[in-house]
Formats: C-alpha cells, structure tokens, sequence
C-alpha cells in the first residue's frame, strides 16, 4: 500500500529489463532509487496519518457499516494519490477501533497512535545504506533459494547475541511494551534464563546422540527428544 500504480509502472518501465544487469555490473542506482521512491511515499504516510489521528478519533461515531481488505497481496496499487488516502483513512480508523476495543481510553488513543506512528518514522530515518542493501540482496538471493541470506555486520552481531540468549555491556535487559523499551521484570529475566539452560542442555543431548545406534543398527534421532524438550521448556518458563 506505499505506492501507486504509477510508481509500478514506471518502475517496470526504467528498470524491469535492466535491474538484473545492473546488479551483475556492481550498480546499485536502480534500487537506490525504488529505495527513495518508497521512503518518500511511506514518510508523507505517516505524516498524513499524524495530522489525521486527532480530529478522528474525536469524531469518529463507527456508527456505520464498512470493512476494510486486510490481505492486500492480489489487490490492484492505488490508482492515484486520492484513492491512497481513501485506503490509508480506512486503516487508521481500524487501528482507533482496535485500541477502543482493547479498552483504551478515548483520551489516551491519539497520543497512542501519534507515538506509534512518530516511532516509525523515525526508525525510517535511522535506516542505514547498508540496510537498505540487505533489503534488495536478500531479495535477489531468495528467489533462489530461501535460505541463503547475506548479513550485514550489525545484522550478524544481533544474530550471533539472539543466539547466546543474552546482552552484556548495558547492565539491563530490555523488553517492548506499548512502543517503549523497559527493563525486564525478574519472573522474566528468570524465564530467559530458565530457556537458555535448556538450550545447553538441547545442545549436550545432541552431543550424546550424534552418531549413537539403536541395537538394531539403526542411527538415533534427536526429534523425539527435541519435542518433548519444547514442551518441558514452555512448562518451565510458563509454569
């Protein structure tokens, strides 16, 4: 829903029959200029969503019957901007009722969606050049094969720490709620390390397994025993 169809059409003009040939000569100019296309639409979304938050939500009765498309995979671009705004009008009035239906308070749903939408910029505009590289590259790599991927250095420092289950440096341990960050309650904190014990003990039941046959020369498989290490690890997290 960020562009129109012209934008579509003119990017299957410039650049169908050139996009492969440009990445096979090293030029990223192309995708450099989908990549502005796209920030530009997305951030004059969210401007737009921003100065029409409040007088909706003081306004709006959802006293009518409408619906809105929420899969929009095989529905036709917006043919120009009017018809954008008709559909961008249509989800904000989705996330307002979504928030009252959540039980927050009337008062309190503008200034909810304002900091949601004030956040999103912004993550857009902290978005780096070579973010937006690992964008278009996994792109490309994945319409041959979908688990070939190329990691940025920052993408694979965030990986190799998801991996260890921790952070260290900062002296906290972070969690989101409601579009802020806040330290992590202790029940939580004791849940991660409740799930990073059994990850080691995961990892040393493969140890053991790893070559093992059965008597019947058959070689042990790990999956029962990764099942049931699933289940005990949601109890003892949960529980």
């Amino acid at each position: 829903m960020i562009f129109l169809q012209s934008d579509i059409d003119e990017f299957n003009t410039k650049y169908r029959n050139t996009l492969d040939d440009d990445l096979g000569s090293g030029r990223l100019t192309s995708a450099e200029a989908i990549y502005q296309r796209y920030y530009d639409r997305f951030s004059n979304r969210l401007l737009w969503a921003s100065q029409k938050i409040e007088p909706l939500v003081k306004n709006e009765k959802f006293s009518g019957e409408e619906t809105i498309q929420t899969d929009r995979k095989k529905s036709p671009w917006p043919a120009d901007q009017a018809a954008a705004d008709t559909l961008k009008g249509e989800y904000l009035k989705n996330d307002i009722l979504n928030l009252r239906l959540a039980d927050k308070p009337t008062e309190n749903i503008g200034t909810t969606l304002l900091r949601r939408y004030k956040l999103q910029l912004e993550r857009l505009n902290r978005q780096t050049a070579m973010e937006n590289y690992e964008v278009f590259i996994n792109a490309y790599t994945e319409l041959y094969d979908p688990h070939t991927n190329y990691m940025s250095p920052k993408t694979t420092e965030d990986f190799d720490i998801s991996m260890a289950l921790s952070l260290e440096g900062i002296g906290a341990v972070l969690e989101k709620e409601d579009e802020k960050y806040k330290s992590l309650s202790p029940r939580r904190q004791a849940a991660l390390r409740i799930r990073k014990a059994n990850l080691k003990l995961v990892i040393k039941l493969l140890v053991l397994l790893k070559g093992k046959k059965e008597k019947n020369g058959k070689m042990l498989s790990a999956g029962p025993w990764m099942k049931w290490l699933g289940l005990f690890a949601a109890k003892r997290t949960h529980g």
